[in-house]
């Protein structure tokens, strides 16, 4: 449960009690999705400060953090290390970096993990993104189906939006990109899921 930042502008500061109230509830897992988003029109500075408030809020209570950072992975580090400790878990949805970028969130928070979306796989992605897949530990990745925006080439003529059924495709491009079986990365996956999560 979050705000995330394409929705800062909407952050009632009036009712952060309330908001961490509602973490307290027992289905609530983790602080998100939250963070940054350089690709929208939105006030940085608003943004930076809804983001750095969720971030007191997940350190103080415990919780993981999920992250969007869409172009803004410096600044999000930036924030991170200033108000978090390093032990802090961090899953970054839909991760778009490259290898360096993916090294670096890993030496700063050894408990990051990665999302990876469907469109790994589609020929249109970055040869730098195939490579990140690659080059990152298997037991920092975990699965995601990037509903509703992210639907795999291969379905785009059929299917208008993504579904949570999509994290099999998601699976399926890391195995080939990895060279190892879609059972291997499921399994490997499933077990990151649980231990992140703690579910």
């Amino acid at each position: 449960m979050g705000c995330a930042p394409k929705y800062a502008d909407r952050f009632n500061f009036s009712q952060i009690d309330e908001f961490q109230m509602a973490l307290y509830a027992k289905n609530v897992i983790a602080v998100g999705p939250c963070g940054l988003d350089c690709t929208i029109k939105l006030d940085m500075g608003l943004q930076r400060t809804v983001f750095k408030l969720q971030i007191e809020i997940a350190t103080e209570m415990g919780l993981p953090l999920v992250i969007q950072s869409k172009m803004a992975d410096l600044d999000c580090l930036d924030l991170l290390e200033r108000y978090t400790p390093s032990t802090q878990k961090i899953h970054i949805q839909g991760f778009e970096g490259d290898d360096n970028t993916a090294s670096c969130w890993m030496s700063s928070f050894p408990n990051v993990y990665f999302g990876l979306t469907p469109v790994i796989g589609d020929s249109a992605t970055p040869t730098y993104i195939k490579d990140m897949v690659r080059s990152i530990p298997l037991n920092r990745v975990l699965l995601e189906s990037g509903a509703p925006h992210f639907v795999p080439e291969k379905f785009s003529n059929d299917v208008q939006s993504s579904h949570f059924g999509f994290a099999l495709v998601t699976a399926q491009a890391v195995g080939e990109l990895r060279r190892v079986s879609m059972d291997t990365v499921l399994k490997v996956c499933r077990d990151n899921t649980r231990r992140f999560y703690d579910i």
